[in-house]
C-alpha cells in the first residue's frame, strides 16, 4: 500500500466517527462543522473545490485511483468493502466518501457582486426536503445564479442528501443560512438596491 494511505482494519476505528451510519443520522450545522460528499463524483468535486476535506473513505479497489487527488495533510483511510459496509451501515458501492468542513456562514454583503451589473440571489425561505434543496441548488447553480439565502426554517444545505442531489454545486454555489430572512430581504433592499 503506497504512502500516506491509513488501513482501517476495524468498523470501530474512532478516527472514522464521522462515516458512521450516516443513513441513520445527518452531521447537522449545530452538532459538528463536518458534513459527508458521497460517491467517487463528489469526493472529486469536493478535493477540487476551495472547501477542505477532512479526511477521505476508500475501498481497496479504489485507493490507488483516488490516492494522487488527496492533499497530504489529508487521512486517506482504505478499507475492504466489508468494513466500509459495517462503518457507513448500508452497502455502498461507488467505494469513494468524504468528510469535508462546513464552510463559515458568509456575511450579507458577500452575497452581492459589487463586479456585475446585477446579481441573482436565489431566495428558499422554507424548504424541507432535503432532495428539493438539493435540486434547487443544483440548478440554481446552472442557471447562473450568484448565490443562495436559505431561510432558517428550510433544511440544512449541508445534510448528505442535499449534497448528494446538488451534484456537489453546493461546493461552489455561496450559501447564507439566514436567522431572520425578512430582514436579511430589507437589508439587501435598502443598501444594495437589490429587487425582491
Amino acid at each position: 500500500m503506497p504512502a500516506g494511505m491509513i488501513l482501517v482494519d476495524s468498523p470501530a476505528d474512532p478516527r472514522l466517527w464521522p462515516y458512521m451510519n450516516t443513513r441513520d443520522r445527518e452531521l447537522a450545522a449545530d452538532q459538528a462543522e463536518l458534513f459527508i460528499a458521497e460517491g467517487e463524483h463528489l469526493v472529486r468535486r469536493l478535493l477540487a473545490s476551495r472547501l477542505e476535506t477532512d479526511s477521505v473513505l476508500v475501498t481497496t479497489r479504489k485507493a490507488d485511483e483516488i490516492a494522487p487527488l488527496v492533499p497530504s495533510a489529508c487521512p486517506l483511510y482504505v478499507a475492504t468493502d466489508a468494513v466500509i459496509q459495517e462503518i457507513l451501515g448500508f452497502k455502498f458501492h461507488s467505494g469513494v466518501i468524504a468528510c469535508g468542513r462546513r464552510p463559515g456562514n458568509p456575511p450579507l454583503r458577500a452575497l452581492v457582486r459589487t463586479d456585475a451589473a446585477c446579481t441573482t440571489i436565489v431566495v428558499c425561505p422554507e424548504v424541507h426536503n432535503t432532495e428539493n434543496l438539493g435540486a434547487l441548488i443544483r440548478i440554481a447553480a446552472a442557471m447562473g445564479a450568484d448565490a443562495m439565502l436559505v431561510g432558517q426554517r428550510s433544511c440544512d444545505p449541508f445534510f448528505r442528501r442535499v449534497v448528494r442531489v446538488s451534484m456537489g454545486a453546493v461546493f461552489t454555489l455561496p450559501i447564507l443560512r439566514s436567522s431572520n430572512l425578512r430582514a436579511d430581504l430589507m437589508t439587501l433592499r435598502q443598501s444594495w438596491g437589490v429587487e425582491v
